[in-house]
């Protein structure tokens, strides 16, 4: 079994502006990034959740400078719940506002504008070098729940926050534009949005509305007792004149809206919502204009047509621009650059895509509309917008490769970064990544400077010069990026003109790995890897046991040209993943020297073989040098303790941790993939065809794999 085999070659062509990743420190892989600002001096904003060495899950928010370079970190939240995060604004003096959700009792905040129980939106201001909490609030009641989902400022400070609740004693304001709490019975509640207008010190609600409606169509009979409508605010952008306009999905078919508006009819039942754009004024009292988003008729499967705005920005004049995500049937402009529905039907695909559009300022007119990429049933489509300043528009997301709009090409993964002329007519840049790698969020600078982050700690930034266009960085044997790596871990570099423009394999020397291939090098702190394969967008390398001896090293690729400068790495003591053969199987041998799979399973009580890097340090007598091909013992193991996991099952002999017969060196592998020999469980439950196991070293906790098993 060659680590070659095991790394997938991928391919792809560079867009109008080269871009390129850093990492934030976000905990490693149990940290995610939600949100991105930026300020006006170009410093960026990002909020991720982490876990505490302690454990406890925090909020973290990470500034950086306009390249990525860290400056402040701060982290808050309470420890008796759950608190989530879900966006983020900095104001004209640079003081950051997170909004988001808390069902902790103990959440920091220093202004009561009510009581609340259960879940409640909370804004909390910090200063922008965040040395610590300026305000912070929380909007619920105690007849219900509520969750912050945007958060805006407009010029004079004043902080809005949006998003929805069901509480019946949500701390609307006395002319604001929908007072009455939301239509209820003893079977149910409608849930509604809310808009809120706090002063720049979040000390007085200058205005708080309800947003929503109580029916919602539904012919099923008692399948529709306890039905009511449901409308959710997800976006938000604010105008020069303080104006906030909303976005988000409503089943709510008695939804307020707008004589003029472009659809004034919510196409969408109790299972079905539609899409909705709003504005108000800048004292909450009067609905601007209200319009919604359909699907054409003939497309309404009540499992397959949901309309959902997930993103807003707002153009000079004022035009309002939305992404999200919708079926088949959605309107589009012909000379879109996707008119059609972009996935082919069948099992497997994905029943939405991704879309933007863009509406005018009174919101009566679709102006531009296209279909963009493909989209989940739960997350995906297009998830933040933005205009820069030529008016070209900027959008990152989630897709399948194959549904992008654009030339052909062989992508780098499903996280995108991309734009699009101002009439939505051609694409420009289209820059993919990894998993986790980008399509969370974006920001465009007053500048015209983008920056977008990935879920896994990503800055995505326009490239400088001396840059290398990296995509992502990632185990080799894993499938979401990370800033974090350990010695002796075989990677992988996805990225644009990296390497030689026609594919290497590693050369073997004296049993030894290669360093340069085409005149090609990657170097950790100066010293050269390994290098099992290069090509113009990917180079699988072996990170230099030398890194042990440092907490970051700094990546470079050394070109015929120059040197590159690469993302400062974190080093962790291990990072470990198993290789898979697919579908989220190990590659694996079974004890009879047969590949593990559907048609030759695993037996109970036996012995399986898998493959894994990322373990760490060695121990052992004459260890190898970096790069050593491993052809005889004697072996050497990790230093630190190797175990296999599985989750409990219902056999009364099930282990949560498995036998361990060999973990070490991988003969005929190159030094740093790791061989783990263990043993299956004694018995598995009649039918049983799959058992999922995971990988641990030290504290590094794999993802988890299947083996194919028979009882």
């Amino acid at each position: 079994m060659r680590l070659a085999a095991l790394c997938a070659v991928a391919v792809a062509a560079t867009g109008q502006t080269a871009l390129t990743v850093r990492y934030l420190d976000i905990g490693g892989q149990s940290g995610q990034s939600v949100a991105l600002a930026t300020d006006g001096g170009g410093n960026h904003f990002i909020v991720s959740t982490v876990i505490e060495p302690s454990g406890r899950p925090q909020i973290r928010v990470t500034k950086t400078d306009s390249q990525g370079n860290t400056l402040a970190a701060f982290d808050f939240g309470g420890t008796a719940g759950r608190d989530t995060p879900s966006a983020v604004a900095v104001d004209g003096q640079g003081d950051v506002f997170v909004a988001g959700t808390t069902t902790s009792g103990d959440f920091p905040t220093t202004v009561t504008l009510g009581p609340t129980t259960g879940g409640a939106a909370f804004v909390v201001k910090l200063d922008g070098a965040l040395t610590g909490v300026l305000a912070a609030v929380k909007l619920g009641g105690t007849q219900g729940s509520a969750a912050g989902a945007a958060v805006g400022v407009d010029g004079s400070g004043n902080v809005y926050v949006a998003g929805g609740t069901d509480a019946l004693d949500f701390p609307v304001t006395q002319g604001a534009f929908q007072t009455s709490p939301p239509v209820h019975d003893e079977f149910g509640s409608a849930g509604y949005g809310f808009l809120a207008k706090l002063s720049p010190d979040l000390q007085h609600l200058a205005f708080s509305t309800y947003f929503g409606g109580g029916q919602t169509l539904c012919q099923g009979g008692s399948a529709c007792i306890g039905q009511f409508g449901s409308t959710s605010v997800d976006a938000l952008a604010i105008d020069t004149a303080g104006d906030a306009v909303l976005g988000g999905g409503t089943t709510a078919s008695d939804l307020p809206s707008t004589p003029g508006a472009y659809e004034t009819q919510c196409i969408c039942n109790y299972e079905r919502s539609a899409g909705l754009v709003a504005k108000f004024s800048q004292d909450g009292s009067k609905l601007l204009w209200s319009t919604f988003l359909n699907t054409l008729g003939e497309h309404l499967d009540p499992l397959n047509s949901n309309v959902r705005v997930q993103a807003i920005a707002l153009d000079p004049a004022g035009d309002v621009l939305v992404g999200g995500s919708a079926p088949a049937g959605f309107p589009t402009t012909t000379w879109a650059v996707q008119t059609q529905y972009p996935i082919q039907p069948g099992a497997g695909a994905p029943p939405y895509a991704g879309f933007v559009a863009k509406l005018d300022s009174m919101g009566s007119a679709l102006l531009d509309s296209s279909y963009f990429g493909s989209a989940g049933v739960y997350s995906g489509g297009v998830q933040s917008v933005g205009e820069d300043s030529s008016g070209e528009v900027w959008l990152t997301g989630n897709s399948l490769p194959t549904a992008l709009p654009g030339p052909a090409v062989h992508p780098l993964g499903p996280e995108y970064v991309a734009n699009m002329a101002a009439d939505f007519g051609s694409v420009g840049t289209m820059f993919t990544a990894p998993q986790g790698g980008a399509g969370t969020a974006l920001s465009v600078a007053g500048t015209g400077t983008i920056a977008a982050i990935g879920g896994h700690g990503s800055l995505v930034l326009p490239a400088g010069p001396g840059d290398a266009s990296i995509a992502g960085v990632l185990n080799a044997a894993g499938g979401e990026v990370s800033g974090t790596v350990a010695p002796t871990e075989v990677i992988t570099l996805y990225g644009y003109n990296l390497g030689p423009a026609s594919p290497q394999s590693g050369v073997i020397s004296n049993g030894v790995l290669g360093s340069s291939l085409g005149g090609y090098a990657v170097l950790f702190n100066g010293v050269p890897a390994p290098l099992l394969y290069a090509s113009a967008n990917q180079i699988n390398c072996v990170v230099p046991a030398e890194a042990f001896a440092r907490d970051i090293v700094s990546l470079q690729i050394r070109t015929p040209q120059g040197t590159l400068a690469g993302p400062p790495l974190s080093v962790s003591q291990a990072e470990v993943e198993i290789f898979q053969a697919g579908n989220g199987y190990a590659a694996a041998v079974n004890e009879d020297g047969e590949v593990n799979s559907a048609a030759h399973p695993a037996g109970p009580g036996s012995v399986v073989t898998v493959w894994a890097t990322g373990a760490g340090l060695y121990s052992g007598a004459g260890l190898p040098v970096d790069g050593a091909i491993i052809s005889a013992g004697p072996f050497v193991t990790p230093a630190l303790p190797v175990s296999v996991v599985a989750p409990p099952s219902p056999s009364p002999l099930a282990l949560y941790s498995l036998e361990v017969e060999y973990a070490g060196d991988a003969p005929g592998e190159v030094f740093g993939v790791m061989q783990v020999n263990f043993r299956l469980p004694e018995f598995f439950a009649p039918g049983t065809s799959s058992y999922r196991i995971e990988l641990q070293v030290g504290g590094s906790l794999s993802d988890p794999v299947s083996i194919y098993v028979h009882p």
